[in-house]
């Protein structure tokens, strides 16, 4: 087992050498370079007010009770209105929309509603971001409305294109209000100092930190992260992904079981703690008498089939004390950046395997 590759088909067309590009390699690249513009330039922004009328402004009218008390709050919300992400999607959405308002005076709320309120799990640490439901207006007289997606990409000229949307959506001095639904996110290295800065555990949720914590013994351990989404066939992702066969799914297993055979070598007197969103991989790595897992329901923060998120907020807390933060992908499993946001916001040192 100590080795094992993922060993799954890679089409051919992806395995490209970098320092040859034929001419038609290069004219497909200056065809997408010449579409990201014209996107940038003509539809981009489009594409947000279309959302904020098809989708938003049904829920806000003029009959709407006014309740602007703070005059220019800017509120990133959360209420079930489109879709907000996953749980980093959200936390990395708000540091940045916080930093942004900080700079520019601006006072700043979240309206964390769904599939719970944020407060449920967390409180505020240095500043204030509450807001009372009576606070919040749907008034559209007094409420600016503004919905922005991420493109997946968060190179110079994409910081540059929310800069552009974010100070003309705040600009607008005809508005008390404005609410920010955002499914961007904002992964720069100061997320971390940001989070901290904005979020700690709640009593009930550091309860449950300090008896993991004394369960592992202190803070000699290591995480180890794997995100499966829906491969091994026991997790429901918001949106419905690939699902392997019953051989591809051991497989995958198996190598994923070698990387942390691996890591407890490097850290041969550390325990490690193990989180996914597969419970069939997490009790497979239990096995392993080194691995300490936590107990509690797997569950995704963009769906409301779950009453308790729990364990979502313990992993993240648990991964953000360990003293260095893995995650592991191969083959078709997802990166993402819980793992990674977590190391961030406990100022651990990172690594993904691959």
């Amino acid at each position: 087992m100590p080795g094992m590759r993922w060993t799954g088909n890679i089409p051919a067309e992806t395995i490209i050498n970098p320092t040859i590009i034929s001419p038609m390699g290069l004219i497909k690249k200056l065809k997408r370079r010449l579409r990201t513009e014209i996107n940038f330039l003509f539809f981009r922004e489009y594409r947000f007010k279309r959302h904020v009328r098809r989708h938003l402004k049904k829920y806000y009218s003029p009959d709407a009770p006014k309740r602007a008390v703070r005059q220019g709050l800017v509120i990133s919300m959360a209420d079930g209105r489109c879709h907000h992400g996953g749980l980093c999607d959200r936390l990395r959405t708000y540091t940045a929309t916080y930093r942004y308002c900080m700079a520019h005076n601006l006072p700043y709320a979240i309206y964390f509603r769904v599939p719970f309120r944020l407060e449920d799990y967390l409180e505020p640490n240095a500043y204030d971001w509450r807001v009372n439901d009576d606070e919040v207006s749907f008034n559209s007289e007094e409420t600016n409305v503004l919905y922005t997606d991420t493109s997946g990409d968060s190179g110079e000229r994409e910081l540059r294109f929310r800069e552009k949307v974010y100070r003309k959506f705040l600009s607008d001095k005809r508005y008390c209000q404005h609410h920010f639904y955002s499914s961007f996110s904002d992964f720069g290295d100061e997320f971390g100092p940001t989070f901290r800065q904005l979020f700690r555990p709640n009593k009930r949720l550091q309860e449950h930190i300090d008896n993991e914590m004394d369960k592992l013994g202190g803070e000699n351990y290591v995480s180890v992260a794997t995100r499966f989404l829906e491969l091994l066939g026991d997790f429901r992702e918001p949106k419905a992904k690939r699902r392997l066969s019953d051989d591809e799914r051991k497989k995958l297993t198996d190598a994923c079981i070698s990387r942390i055979e691996d890591i407890h070598r490097r850290y041969p007197n550390h325990k490690i703690l193990v989180t996914s969103d597969s419970q069939r991989f997490v009790e497979e790595a239990s096995r392993l008498p080194y691995v300490h897992t936590i107990e509690g329901q797997i569950s995704h923060v963009d769906t409301v089939d779950s009453e308790d998120h729990t364990k979502t907020f313990l992993d993240f807390f648990m991964i953000s004390k360990a003293e260095k933060v893995f995650q592991i992908q191969i083959g078709p499993m997802y990166g993402g950046f819980f793992s990674k946001s977590a190391a961030m916001a406990g100022d651990r040192p990172f690594e993904r395997i691959n």
